[in-house]
């Protein structure tokens, strides 16, 4: 896959959630007033509750699928916030990444995720191997697919554990820098 198609994977989740909403705004279904959650700060544009998205690739694969129970879209900043996201997609490698979290905001000039509360991403490799990776916020840089947090990390992988405090990680190349306090349990078993 190319990185000009990775890049407008995720400009084109910003589209379809925009036009999603646009729709849902145009319908003849009853509106209700901006959520109480915005009374005192700037509104959004458009919400919607319970979205999901599926996206296939070229050949007909299913290559992005993502779930929110709510999404807000602020126009001014093309800004995409979510409650309770579930982020599926394949990288570059084949990988399978799966990334939940309590709530996300995307940024559709930019294309950078920021995930924060209990965040977990998921990897199986296309040997069938899980990486998991926990944390309380996680940025991701989508069109590089680059992912890194100043917090405190948990990664696990079969039965070998590794824990610091900070953490920078290629997807596409399956390296990881981890920065401070760096400890860890390995099973040489394996």
């Amino acid at each position: 896959m190319s990185k000009t198609f990775k890049r407008s994977k995720f400009s084109l989740l910003a589209v379809i959630l925009l036009v999603g909403v646009s729709l849902f705004y145009t319908s003849d279904i009853t509106q209700t007033e901006t959520p109480e959650l915005f009374s005192n700060e700037k509104k959004p544009f458009a919400f919607a509750n319970n979205t999901y998205l599926r996206e296939f690739g070229e050949s007909g694969e299913l290559e992005l699928e993502v779930k929110a129970d709510k999404s807000f879209y602020f126009n001014d900043d093309a800004l995409i916030t979510t409650e309770s996201p579930t982020i599926w997609y394949t990288n570059e490698q084949g990988d399978k990444l799966r990334l939940n979290a309590e709530s996300g905001q995307f940024n559709a000039d930019t294309g950078n995720l920021y995930l924060e509360d209990r965040v977990k991403l998921s990897r199986t490799s296309s040997e069938g191997q899980i990486t998991t990776i926990l944390t309380q916020d996680l940025n991701i840089d989508t069109r590089n697919d680059f992912i890194s947090t100043d917090r405190e990390v948990s990664i696990t992988q079969d039965k070998s554990t590794l824990k610091s405090i900070g953490l920078e990680a290629s997807l596409n190349d399956r390296k990881i820098e981890l920065s401070q306090r760096v400890r860890g349990i390995y099973d040489l078993a394996n």
